[in-house]
Order: C-alpha cells, then sequence, then structure tokens
C-alpha cells in the first residue's frame, strides 16, 4: 500500500494500476488503503474512468469499499467533472448504508 501511495503522491497513475494489478499477480492482498490510494493516483493524473475501474475490480478482489474510497472515486469524478457518475457514486454509497461526511 505504501509504494501505491507513493505513485499517489506523484500522480503516477500509470504505475498505481501497474501496482493494482501485480498484487493479484503476486498473490499480495489488496486492501482499502492501497484501493483509494490507487484511485487517488488516477484523480490527480486526470484519469476519473481508471479510479472507476477500480473501484469495480475492489469488490471482484473482496476488498470491501468504504467511505474512504468512495470519496476517492467520487474526487475523481468531479476532477473530470463527471458529475453524473460522482451522484451515481454517492447514491450507491447510500445503498451500502455508509453515511457520507460532505
Amino acid at each position: 500500500a505504501a509504494a501505491v501511495s507513493a505513485c499517489a503522491s506523484g500522480a503516477r497513475w500509470q504505475e498505481a494500476m501497474g501496482m493494482w494489478s501485480d498484487m493479484q499477480l503476486c498473490s499480495m492482498e489488496p486492501n482499502v488503503i492501497s484501493c483509494s490510494a490507487a484511485i487517488s493516483a488516477c484523480e490527480r493524473g486526470g484519469r476519473w474512468h481508471e479510479g472507476l475501474t477500480i473501484l469495480l475490480d475492489a469488490g471482484v478482489r473482496r476488498v470491501e469499499p468504504n467511505l474512504i474510497v468512495y470519496n476517492a472515486a467520487m474526487s475523481a469524478c468531479a476532477a473530470g467533472t463527471r458529475w453524473l457518475e460522482a451522484f451515481g457514486l454517492l447514491s450507491d454509497l447510500c445503498l451500502r448504508r455508509l453515511r457520507p461526511d460532505v
């Protein structure tokens, strides 16, 4: 998770996506920290769509997205001016009985 977070700090979304994918190949368990960091890297790189792909992939990898993960995904959508997608995530957040903090 630390390496993915470092990529997020530098807006290195391609490296973050690669690490996210490589975690499965290396039998490493992703978690909400690595998930939110990878989504944040996508946001900083202007790649909102890839951030949503990571969010969707998290469920397949048995990572239960929490409020922090959803906030990262909504921020990525907002940065890309994808308001409908952001509102869709907010709706999903409520359906999962997570309480928005905004």
